[in-house]
Parts: structure tokens; sequence; C-alpha cells
């Protein structure tokens, strides 16, 4: 627990470090809650159900994850503390989506370049997904891929980060999180089925 705490404090100063420019303004307060789902008790699977407004996003836990950040904010993270990872969702205001272009979001990692772009669908849509290389305070080179997913909900933002050197690993969670993302109205709810996408 000690260790947690400890870790959780760098991950947050971290976090506030590369993103103390974020230009995106005004988000959707967020409602989140974990259930679990599946018989195994060995290997048990987690679903997230992420409420915005009147839209509702369900989603895999990726394994080791917790929820952190301030969801009534706009702000919900997930942490891996094993492996000095967060995965941060949030949906942005409809005036903020102007805000989003390529300078604005190299100006919230600092020495931040852009290493990769390509699209990939998220929710039924192809997307523009960014890869950002940048460096934290104590000069180690960290990676951060961020996504853009247009929603009936608006403009969703969602950005995996962890050291240079993981990133190759952390790709492979994040993908079985994006792929696993679903986004109902609450006037007509889907049944939610998990299955392992690794």
């Amino acid at each position: 627990m000690k260790y947690e705490s400890l870790l959780f404090g760098s991950l947050i100063t971290l976090q506030s470090f590369c993103c103390s420019a974020d230009p995106t303004g005004r988000l959707q307060p967020l409602v989140a809650s974990v259930q679990r789902a599946g018989a195994s008790i060995e290997h048990p699977d987690y679903v997230a159900i992420v409420n915005a407004g009147t839209n509702q996003f369900t989603f895999s836990m990726p394994e080791g994850y917790r929820f952190a950040g301030e969801p009534a904010e706009g702000k919900l993270q997930m942490i891996n503390y094993e492996f000095g990872a967060w995965v941060t969702f949030r949906v942005l205001a409809p005036e903020s989506e102007a805000a989003v272009n390529q300078t604005s979001l190299l100006a919230r990692y600092n020495a931040g370049r852009v290493v990769e772009k390509f699209d990939r669908p998220v929710l039924g849509t192809a997307c523009h997904v960014t890869d950002i290389e940048w460096s934290n305070g104590r000069k180690m080179a960290e990676k951060t891929r961020v996504i853009y997913a247009p929603s009936s909900a608006g403009m969703v933002e969602i950005t995996f980060t962890c050291g240079a050197q993981d990133f190759g690993r952390g790709a492979v969670q994040m993908n079985w999180f994006l792929n696993s993302l679903r986004l109902n109205s609450r006037e007509r709810r889907e049944l939610v089925r998990l299955q392992r996408f690794n």
C-alpha cells in the first residue's frame, strides 16, 4: 500500500507536469463505476460504465488498471501502478472541440514531438491517432497516444501514456480497451458482452 501511494503520487506529479497547459477547456461531467463480469475467479473480467449526460459508455477495464482522477469534473483516469502507465478518458464540451489541433496538443507535453500519425476505428468510426514522444521532469522519455473519437455524446479524447521503452507492450492493452469501447443512449441500452481481444 505504501508503494502504491508513493507511485500514485509520482504519477500525479508526472501527469501535472505533462498536462499543465491543457487548452481544451470545459469537459462534460462523468459518472463512473465498475462491475465484475464472467464466472472466472482466477481471471475475472471487469466492465466499466461511464455516464456522460444521456449517453453511456462501456468498456473492459485493462488488466491491472484502477480508476482515478475526478470524473465529476470530466477527468476520468485509469492507472496501472505496477506498469507505471495511465489512460485518460474525457468527453469535450461542444465549444471546446474547436480548440483541438496539433499545436495545442503538443503544448501539453514538455518538448513534445509527433512520432507517428494514423487512423484506426473507435466507436465504429475511423479516428485520428497521434503518438507523441516527450520528456518528463526527470529527463526520461515518455510516449503518449492521443485519440479523438467523434460520438453523439461529444468529442471523446482518449490518451495512453507510459515510458517510451514500454510503449509497445502498453499499446496492446490500449487496443484491447479500444476494441471493447461501446456507446449507448440511455433510451436504448445494449447488453455488454465481454470478450478478450488480446
